[in-house]
Protein backbone atom coordinates (compact mmCIF):
# COMPACT_ATOMS: atom_id res chain seq x y z
CA UNK A 1 0.00 0.00 0.00
CA UNK A 2 1.86 3.16 -0.91
CA UNK A 3 1.87 5.72 1.81
CA UNK A 4 2.68 9.63 0.64
CA UNK A 5 4.18 12.38 2.46
CA UNK A 6 4.03 16.36 1.30
CA UNK A 7 3.29 19.65 3.70
CA UNK A 8 0.76 21.85 3.09
CA UNK A 9 1.02 25.25 4.76
CA UNK A 10 4.48 23.81 6.44
CA UNK A 11 2.42 21.26 8.01
CA UNK A 12 2.90 17.73 7.18
CA UNK A 13 0.75 15.76 6.13
CA UNK A 14 0.62 11.85 5.93
CA UNK A 15 -2.07 10.27 3.32
CA UNK A 16 -2.46 6.40 2.24
CA UNK A 17 -3.21 5.05 -1.22
CA UNK A 18 -5.76 2.57 -1.84
CA UNK A 19 -5.41 -0.45 -3.94
CA UNK A 20 -8.93 -1.03 -5.25
CA UNK A 21 -11.94 -1.17 -3.37
CA UNK A 22 -11.79 -2.32 0.41
CA UNK A 23 -15.65 -3.01 0.46
CA UNK A 24 -17.49 -4.83 -2.41
CA UNK A 25 -20.88 -3.76 -2.21
CA UNK A 26 -23.39 -5.94 -3.86
CA UNK A 27 -26.97 -6.42 -3.99
CA UNK A 28 -29.02 -8.83 -2.16
CA UNK A 29 -29.78 -11.94 -4.10
CA UNK A 30 -33.12 -11.72 -3.61
CA UNK A 31 -36.20 -9.52 -2.49
CA UNK A 32 -39.19 -11.41 -1.03
CA UNK A 33 -41.99 -10.67 0.84
CA UNK A 34 -43.13 -14.11 2.10
CA UNK A 35 -45.69 -13.09 5.17
CA UNK A 36 -46.91 -10.38 3.05
CA UNK A 37 -45.73 -7.58 5.30
CA UNK A 38 -43.21 -5.68 3.64
CA UNK A 39 -40.43 -6.51 0.74
CA UNK A 40 -37.07 -7.48 2.48
CA UNK A 41 -33.92 -8.29 0.82
CA UNK A 42 -32.47 -12.07 1.84
CA UNK A 43 -28.51 -12.04 2.00
CA UNK A 44 -26.77 -15.31 1.00
CA UNK A 45 -26.27 -16.21 4.39
CA UNK A 46 -30.30 -16.19 4.95
CA UNK A 47 -30.57 -12.42 6.58
CA UNK A 48 -33.59 -10.50 6.23
CA UNK A 49 -33.00 -6.45 5.52
CA UNK A 50 -35.59 -4.36 4.99
CA UNK A 51 -36.40 -2.77 1.40
CA UNK A 52 -38.53 -0.09 0.44
CA UNK A 53 -40.22 -1.23 -2.92
CA UNK A 54 -43.23 1.35 -4.85
CA UNK A 55 -46.48 -0.03 -4.67
CA UNK A 56 -46.55 0.39 -8.43
CA UNK A 57 -44.81 -2.91 -8.55
CA UNK A 58 -46.48 -5.95 -8.09
CA UNK A 59 -46.47 -8.10 -4.95
CA UNK A 60 -46.31 -11.48 -4.11
CA UNK A 61 -48.25 -14.61 -4.48
CA UNK A 62 -46.66 -14.57 -8.15
CA UNK A 63 -46.99 -17.51 -10.35
CA UNK A 64 -43.62 -18.91 -10.42
CA UNK A 65 -41.88 -18.57 -13.70
CA UNK A 66 -37.98 -17.68 -13.32
CA UNK A 67 -36.97 -15.25 -11.81
CA UNK A 68 -40.01 -14.69 -9.70
CA UNK A 69 -40.75 -16.59 -7.21
CA UNK A 70 -43.77 -17.34 -5.34
CA UNK A 71 -42.73 -14.90 -2.39
CA UNK A 72 -40.59 -12.84 -4.23
CA UNK A 73 -38.27 -11.84 -7.09
CA UNK A 74 -34.47 -13.88 -7.65
CA UNK A 75 -32.32 -11.00 -8.75
CA UNK A 76 -28.59 -12.56 -9.12
CA UNK A 77 -28.95 -13.25 -12.70
CA UNK A 78 -30.28 -9.85 -13.48
CA UNK A 79 -32.99 -11.15 -15.81
CA UNK A 80 -35.03 -8.38 -17.49
CA UNK A 81 -38.54 -9.36 -15.36
CA UNK A 82 -36.36 -8.78 -12.29
CA UNK A 83 -35.03 -5.40 -12.98
CA UNK A 84 -37.59 -2.82 -11.93
CA UNK A 85 -36.97 -4.22 -8.37
CA UNK A 86 -33.44 -4.77 -8.77
CA UNK A 87 -32.84 -1.03 -8.05
CA UNK A 88 -34.86 -1.15 -4.46
CA UNK A 89 -33.19 -3.82 -2.99
CA UNK A 90 -31.26 -3.29 -0.44
CA UNK A 91 -27.05 -2.94 -0.78
CA UNK A 92 -25.02 -5.54 1.32
CA UNK A 93 -21.57 -3.71 2.00
CA UNK A 94 -19.01 -7.01 2.78
CA UNK A 95 -15.20 -6.62 3.16
CA UNK A 96 -13.47 -7.43 0.19
CA UNK A 97 -11.04 -10.53 0.56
Amino acid sequence: TPVYRFEVEGEEWVTIGQRGHILEPDFTPSLNDENRVGWEGVTAEGEMLPAVVPDSLAKPPFKKKKPVTADGVELKGWKMEALPYLIYAPIEKLPKE
